[in-house]
């Protein structure tokens, strides 16, 4: 695999693009979607703003977005300040310890070399450098504050949080938006699959070039059960529709 941060488009947030905006709009109003979980809100100016502006002026019922890293959270909140229906959660959307094995076994994160024209964050260590990511090391400050102490005590939700709000929201159609961390991209789609079964929903993936979401792509592709709405090879998106009937008229 090639170095990400090499790529043109590479970014911690997910890129603007016209043409996402357009397929989020158009399945917005068309399937009237009135919820949203979304992993990896980062500071909240990417595509968590992208997705709320696309409501215009209809409030969704819910709206979630998944935060691990606790100064992104506090930022992310303030930047989403505007838009009181955006509820951002600060919590691991699955366990540390499940995500750090997955990473230590994950054949296309061990031999990325077999894949040329995709992107990686790390090619010398990506194992080590995942799991870093996973465990916090890469973005915390160097001394856990009062502020940050408290906040775990009254604020973090968790470490199963995807996996929890899939389950509130699996009969109400929801679009997913999986954007978080580059090493467990493939796990967390796997667990939107198994948790949602064959119900109706909508998933927006981001990266699908890099070793994040590369697979996820590759079998919603397929999947008969998957409709593709909008995809962009360049910003490397890809909006689907899940066993919505709606979706192939």
């Amino acid at each position: 695999m090639k170095l990400f941060r090499e790529y043109q488009q590479a970014s911690l947030v997910m890129t603007a693009d016209d043409a996402l905006e357009a397929a989020l709009g158009r399945a917005i109003e068309r399937y009237r979607i009135t919820h949203v979980l979304e992993s990896g809100t980062a500071e909240g100016t990417g595509s968590t703003q992208m997705i709320a502006k696309c409501f215009g002026e209809r409030t969704p019922e819910a709206f979630v977005t998944i935060e691990a890293n606790w100064e992104r959270w506090r930022t992310a909140r303030r930047n989403l300040a505007r838009w009181p229906f955006i509820k951002c959660i600060w919590g691991q959307t699955v366990p540390v310890n499940e995500a750090v094995d997955f990473i230590a076994h994950d054949e296309a994160i061990l031999h990325h070399e077999r894949y040329p024209d995709l992107f990686i964050d790390d090619v010398d260590d990506p194992v080590g450098f995942y799991t870093a990511e996973c465990r916090g090391e890469r973005q915390r400050s160097s001394w856990l504050t009062l502020a940050e102490y408290v906040d775990r005590m009254f604020r973090h939700s968790g470490d199963r949080v995807l996996g929890q709000w899939l389950e509130r929201m699996k009969e109400k159609r929801p679009l997913v938006v999986l954007d978080s961390a580059g090493g467990i991209g493939v796990l967390e789609y796997r667990i939107v699959i198994e948790q949602l079964g064959g119900t109706p929903y909508f998933l927006l993936l981001d990266d699908v070039h890099h070793l994040k979401h590369f697979r996820s792509l590759q079998d919603i592709k397929h999947q008969p059960s998957f409709s593709i709405l909008g995809e962009s090879a360049e910003h490397g998106w890809v909006l689907a529709a899940h066993r919505d009937e709606r979706a192939n008229k």
